[in-house]
């Protein structure tokens, strides 16, 4: 349980940055779908980052105004502060397949290789060009997968007004509920009024499937299904949906964007680089959890056991300006063989 709550927390946190508006592609392609493979991150966009945070002025960790500015009387004259580890720096969170690619790059490999064989053998990036660099397999990614399920338009059976409306299906993967499966937009789909659109989710197992409907590109509204949740918040909204499942989008639900898709085939990563004072979390009630050991009305024989955890609290984007995110494909593949 306290290995879920760290999972949870992080995967919300993730969530909430993606908010962030300074975006920067690697190799200066100019949008997420313009990225190629090929387009690693290497130590020229690390650079770029920092040199960019600096002139906008966002804070270092470490930084100017939090420098210890007394003189150590200690014989060697040495300082804690001398220590490249203790120098002012921006904080990068990186997939770990983005960390490879970087630990391929030459010439990262070839300053390790003079200055500290270790980070070589640790598998360490460590700091580099005023970053520090940390790497989290919780970090999100968004694959493209080309031409999505087929919607079809019947008369009858909806709510929408007539018109031209634009379709698209997203997947979530089942244990992280990151939405990375992004399939292309279905344009041009001529509606009738109180028409509906009727399609069936894609096949692929370990993911729930969203459904998009709008008149703009992309789409900027799920739709609404009774294949989607029978309770909670998103109820009635076409989410959640099981894989090669036939449903019915019966009209416009909430207000809601898909992310921006990749190129077919392409898988891209986003790399997070932060300045202090980048976001905030506040904190209403700390994580309490809650577990029955002692036999009940429903229990008599005592053969269950009721554990759960809870906390309530909320991230929030402080600067825009301290933070910014690169955007990278990988040299690396999902899975082995």
């Amino acid at each position: 349980m306290g290995l879920q709550v760290a999972e949870t927390l992080e995967r919300n946190t993730f969530n909430n940055i993606n908010g962030g508006t300074q975006v920067n592609y690697v190799n200066s392609r100019g949008a997420r779908a313009s990225l190629v493979t090929g387009d690693v991150m290497n130590v020229h966009e690390m650079n770029r980052a920092t040199a960019m945070l600096e002139n906008l002025g966002a804070p270092r960790y470490n930084g100017d105004e939090m420098t210890d500015t007394k003189i150590d009387a200690d014989a060697g004259g040495s300082r804690a502060s001398d220590n490249p580890r203790n120098m002012p720096h921006y904080v990068a969170v990186m997939h770990p397949f983005v960390v490879g690619d970087l630990r391929e790059n030459q010439a990262i490999q070839y300053a390790w290789s003079h200055s500290d064989i270790n980070r070589l053998y640790n598998y360490e990036l460590g700091e580099w060009n005023g970053i520090r660099a940390c790497r989290s397999n919780l970090v999100p990614f968004w694959t493209g997968n080309g031409a999505g399920p087929t919607g079809t338009a019947v008369g009858s059976g909806g709510t929408f007004a007539a018109g031209t409306y634009n379709v698209q299906v997203t997947g979530s993967d089942t244990q992280n509920q990151y939405e990375s499966q992004l399939y292309n937009v279905q344009t041009g789909l001529v509606l009738v009024g109180n028409g509906s659109i009727t399609l069936t989710t894609p096949a692929t197992a370990g993911f729930t499937y969203s459904v998009y409907v709008g008149l703009g590109n992309p789409p900027s509204n799920l739709g609404l299904s009774s294949a989607g949740p029978t309770s909670g918040p998103m109820q009635g909204q076409a989410t959640q949906i099981p894989p090669n499942t036939a449903i019915t989008i019966t009209g416009l639900g909430a207000v809601q964007v898909p992310p921006a898709a990749p190129a077919s085939g392409v898988t891209v990563y986003p790399t997070y680089i932060f300045g202090r004072g980048a976001y905030g979390q506040v904190s209403l009630d700390e994580v309490k959890f809650t577990y029955l050991k002692d036999p009940d009305k429903s229990d008599p024989l005592n053969q269950l056991r009721v554990v759960g955890w809870k906390c309530y609290y909320g991230t929030l984007i402080q600067n825009q300006q301290f933070f910014m995110r690169i955007e990278s494909t990988s040299a690396f593949s999902g899975t082995f063989g």
